[in-house]
Order: C-alpha cells, then sequence, then structure tokens
C-alpha cells in the first residue's frame, strides 16, 4: 500500500496522538493496532476524495403507476443482469386503463449487458402487443439511457442497433 501525502499527515498525527497517550495517561496501545488505525485511516481519505461521496442527498421522489387514457393498454418492461449467473432476462407486462392486468411476459436472454436486457424487454413485450392485436399503445421502461436511443434514434456500434431497429420499426405499427 503507498501512502499519499495527506496519508503520512494523517499518520504523524495518529502516532503524536498516541505517544502522548502513553507519556500522560500511561496508555500503551499495541503497533499492529496503531498500524491498523493509520491503514482505515489512509483508507478513508482516499474515500473522502472520491466525488460521489460528496453528492448532495436527494429528496425520495414517489414513484406509482399511471394508468393510461380510456382506449389505450399501457406496456412497462424491464431488463434484469445477474452478476452471479452472469445472464440476463427481461420481462413485462400489459394493463389496460383500469389498471387490470392483461398478460405478462418473460425472455431468457443469456449472456448480455444491462442495456441490452433492457431493450430485449421493450421489443418482447411490443411483439407480444401486436400479436394480441392491440392498436393503442403507451410503452414504459425504467432505463433512461433506453429510452434516450429510443427516442433519440441514437445509433450504437453493437449489437443493440438492431434491437434499437426492431423496437422503433414496431412503434411506427401503433398509435401513441
Amino acid at each position: 500500500m503507498f501512502l499519499s501525502l495527506d496519508d503520512l499527515n494523517g499518520a504523524k498525527d495518529l502516532l503524536y496522538s498516541d505517544r502522548n497517550a502513553l507519556v500522560f495517561r500511561a496508555v500503551r496501545s499495541r503497533p499492529q493496532d496503531l498500524c491498523s488505525t493509520i491503514i482505515q485511516h489512509a483508507n478513508y481519505t482516499e474515500l473522502a476524495k472520491n466525488p460521489l461521496c460528496h453528492a448532495k442527498p436527494q429528496l425520495p421522489r414517489w414513484i406509482r403507476w399511471i394508468p393510461p387514457a380510456e382506449g389505450f393498454c399501457k406496456l412497462n418492461s424491464d431488463g434484469s443482469y445477474s452478476s452471479v449467473e452472469k445472464a440476463a432476462s427481461a420481462g413485462g407486462l400489459i394493463r389496460d386503463s383500469l389498471g387490470n392486468w392483461l398478460i405478462g411476459f418473460t425472455v431468457n436472454i443469456g449472456h448480455a449487458s444491462i442495456f441490452i436486457a433492457e431493450l430485449w424487454g421493450m421489443r418482447a413485450g411490443l411483439r407480444l402487443y401486436r400479436e394480441l392485436g392491440f392498436t393503442r399503445v403507451i410503452a414504459e421502461m425504467d432505463s433512461l439511457m433506453a429510452v434516450r436511443f429510443v427516442n433519440e434514434r441514437r445509433e450504437p456500434d453493437n449489437l443493440a442497433a438492431a434491437l434499437l431497429s426492431d423496437i422503433r420499426d414496431l412503434m411506427a405499427q401503433f398509435e401513441s
């Protein structure tokens, strides 16, 4: 482990404090405890430099399902990735304007990123929507990145391009 100047200054302060405890209060600490404290202090110092530690706290925002207008159905899809299984899957459901659950779906994708899983979920839901004969669709997902790629017609340089093309083609077949 390498110590920065900040860490060395912190170590110096801890050593000085430990020495004062011995001289003025006759409190002796074990060297391994002092080393452990110095290393812990160095780790905390490094952590404090991380900009994520200084993010402003945000107030909780309540999110709830909002039914679509009468005559529409709403598709909610989601993707997931398991780092343990190294596998992705997706699923979702379709509800009517009263909130009644009409049908659900899942798809096992295999090895893929969470972004790809989100897109697979949307494509699978739109295909099911079309197969069931629905024409008026509102589609929702929780991946802001995926939504932006679909809506802003961004084109990534990977296999997401084919999924995005399919999603856009399917969406063009529905009223929104």
